[in-house]
């Protein structure tokens, strides 16, 4: 299958020359993600008792989900609002990447995360491994050899406690991250990330555009962790969230 041309986004511009500026940004993204944070919270769940589902309820509150994330999905990512400040209307200033970044968090890793009970430093690089390479790819064939090569950690012992050597620790990691991979494509397609034919799967134009939000929320906690280095001594107890 042919692989995808995945050019990436030019460089995120978020001005930051002063404490001003910093307060500013910051002051923003708060804002943009509690809007994100108070819809999802307004998704009615009172209903659903989640040790006995019904399961139409609990289809209308994954529906409901998914539709929140991909609207935010479809605002624009903070590279394009940067390209095309004229084109973007009140409702989507700044975009809509502090809103998707939790989103995903609230969603889809805490689904993952409750279903596999690891790894939760972990899921966030995961999730960008898998929509990476799904979305180059166009399947996920390989995607668990990718995980493998981008996520390291060391297994020391077996279930029993048992001490284990290298080869052991390989096929330990091995099985837990396949199951992990596992997780993460059914819980990407219930939430619109992932779809599938088979076991064939690929993003959806939702998961392609969570990807580029997700890289230049990577990005942007980058600018604001050089920017919080460079005015430390000016205000040492800044607050980054």
């Amino acid at each position: 299958m042919k692989k995808k041309e995945l050019v990436p986004p030019p460089k995120v511009l978020v001005v930051i020359r002063s404490l001003d500026d910093l307060s500013r940004v910051l002051h923003t993204q708060k804002m943009i993600a509690a809007k994100a944070k108070k819809e999802f919270a307004s998704i009615d769940s009172s209903n659903l008792d989640l040790n006995k589902p019904n399961e139409n309820r609990l289809f209308e509150y994954i529906r409901q989900e998914k539709e929140l994330l991909e609207k935010w999905s479809l605002m624009p990512t903070l590279t394009e609002f940067n390209q095309a400040v004229s084109q973007v209307s009140e409702d989507g200033k700044w975009g809509g990447t502090f809103g998707v970044a939790v989103l995903v968090q609230d969603i889809v890793l805490e689904q993952v995360y409750n279903q596999q009970k690891r790894l939760k430093p972990l899921l966030r690089k995961i999730l960008m491994v898998m929509l990476n390479h799904l979305e180059k790819e166009d399947t996920n064939r390989g995607a668990l050899d990718q995980v493998l090569a981008k996520i390291k950690f060391t297994v020391t012992a077996d279930k029993q406690g048992r001490k284990v050597n290298r080869a052991e620790t390989e096929d330990i990691v091995r099985k837990m991250m396949g199951q992990m991979v596992d997780t993460f494509l059914a819980v990407g397609c219930a939430f619109g990330l992932f779809e599938n034919e088979g076991f064939e799967f690929k993003t959806t134009p939702c998961g392609a555009r969570v990807y580029w939000h997700m890289v230049d929320i990577q990005k942007f906690i980058e600018i604001l962790s050089d920017s919080h280095r460079a005015f430390q001594k000016e205000r040492p107890k800044l607050a980054l969230v």
